[in-house]
């Protein structure tokens, strides 16, 4: 992975991550701060749609948000397996994250699953909310922070399958790689740059 992208990943703020099961595609959205600017607020905009396969870990902390959905939504803990995770959409103001998940549930009474989101809900207090308002529970931002870190990681280059133009001699050509491909590429490119030092 290239350093100086994993450097620049604080400065980016996740919007959306999608998960288009039957396309085999994924869709990240962020917002990223320009450096040329004093004020954080200011930004530029981004969105990434690839069929590039993510990590199992990816997957793992998509999945993991079922038993939050049900805790949000009142549905019985049981119905965390009627449940495919499809995204996240995630809000940023004052440095106060909220999320919105979104998720299928089969139901017994149709073909098509029903589609449901949760009420849109931040880690804190809006600064025009009431004190006492719902906020998310402590262990449902832990699993929303796993899938924000997982989306910087598809960002910075970690993915399980990939198809990328890599300039290999003088050619330029498709290849699959893995991540593991990559790490060994960059491995050998260290050795060689320390064999000339």
């Amino acid at each position: 992975m290239n350093e100086s992208v994993i450097d620049d990943l604080d400065s980016i703020y996740i919007t959306k991550v999608k998960w288009d099961q039957k396309k085999k595609k994924i869709q990240i959205d962020y917002e990223k701060e320009l450096e040329s600017s004093e004020d954080s607020s200011e930004r530029d905009f981004y969105s990434l749609k690839v069929s590039d396969e993510p990590l199992d870990s990816f997957f793992n902390a998509l999945n993991d948000l079922g038993s939050d959905v049900c805790l949000i939504c009142e549905f019985p803990l049981q119905d965390e397996d009627k449940l495919e995770i499809k995204g996240v959409s995630f809000s940023w103001a004052n440095g106060i994250m909220g999320a919105v998940i979104t998720a299928l549930k089969t139901v017994n009474t149709a073909r098509s699953p029903l589609v449901v989101n949760t009420p849109h809900l931040a880690t804190a207090p809006q600064s025009d909310q009431d004190d006492n308002c719902p906020i998310l529970d402590p262990d449902t931002v832990f699993s929303l922070r796993r899938v924000i870190d997982e989306a910087k990681l598809f960002i910075a280059g970690a993915r399980k399958r990939t198809q990328l133009k890599l300039p290999l001699s003088s050619t330029n050509y498709l290849k699959e790689w893995s991540i593991e491909d990559r790490q060994k590429e960059l491995e050998v490119d260290e050795q060689e740059e320390l064999s000339h030092v």
